[in-house]
């Protein structure tokens, strides 16, 4: 294995540290599909602990509906490991930095990248997951399949099986208090993830000029809601309508 730069974002880094993980990526050729160009990503247990047998068990489900779900936006999840209950072996396709002039030569393809985004957001969050702030560093183009994906938005879907299963509060009122609190951390975050969202759709916007502009008014009122957070899945359903009333526009044009 060959050591890679890291390229992981810094949000969610530092969602790795924060639960005692460290990262490390390496390049590597996947031998058990024909020798294709892969990115093996090593999370490890920076404590001494060990996964429990009900810890390994979520990550074994959860790697599995990566797997099958196969969602553009995601980079491809080839198989995973665990050894030793400490760290965590995932195989994955390989990406590389995206080049937006190369890869969105036009606004049909910018608008159906935002589409793949919404998709995307939509699908982490039936999973309960929620990504940090989205930014033009965490896009990256898969190398064989030459789709735009999001990067370790799959490592921190595995992850999240491990620190959304914490031991709650004995009594109703601390749980009551805990749950309450986690909501409204679980809120700002998302509205966060949706004004970073409305970013990424400005620069594309501002760079292929999208019509009509009613609908990239309403997207853009929708995700930077500063309560956007507390109806995170509506607002996503009801951007993606207007995204697709832009991408139907243009493909009549």
């Amino acid at each position: 294995l060959k050591r890679q730069r890291q390229r992981v974002s810094g949000g969610i880094l530092q969602m790795f540290e924060q639960n005692g993980w460290s990262l490390a990526f390496h390049l590597a050729n996947d031998k058990w599909r024909g020798n294709s160009a892969v990115t093996v990503v090593a999370v490890e247990a920076m404590k001494d602990s060990e996964l429990s047998s009900e810890e390994v068990t979520r990550i074994v489900n959860r790697a599995s509906t990566l797997q099958s779900a196969n969602l553009p936006g995601l980079i491809r999840i080839n198989d995973f490991f665990i050894k030793e209950r400490r760290c965590i072996y995932i195989v994955e396709e390989r990406t590389g930095p995206l080049k937006i002039r190369e890869s969105l030569p036009s606004a049909k393809t910018a608008v159906e990248l935002a589409l793949t985004l919404c998709d995307m957001l939509i699908f982490l969050r039936e999973l309960a997951v929620v990504p940090p702030p989205l930014t033009q560093n965490m896009l990256r183009i898969s190398e064989e399949r030459r789709q735009v994906v999001v990067a370790d938005v799959e490592v921190l879907c595995l992850l999240q099986t491990l620190t959304n299963h914490n031991n709650k509060p004995e009594s109703k009122a601390e749980r009551k208090v805990s749950d309450d609190a986690r909501a409204h951390v679980d809120s700002l975050k998302a509205t966060e993830c949706l004004i970073s969202f409305a970013g990424l759709i400005r620069v594309f916007a501002e760079r292929f000029k999208f019509e009509p502009h009613e609908s990239l008014a309403s997207i853009l009122a929708i995700l930077e809601d500063p309560h956007s957070g507390r109806k995170y899945q509506s607002a996503l359903h009801r951007t993606r309508g207007e995204l697709k009333k832009i991408s139907d526009r243009l493909k009549r044009q």
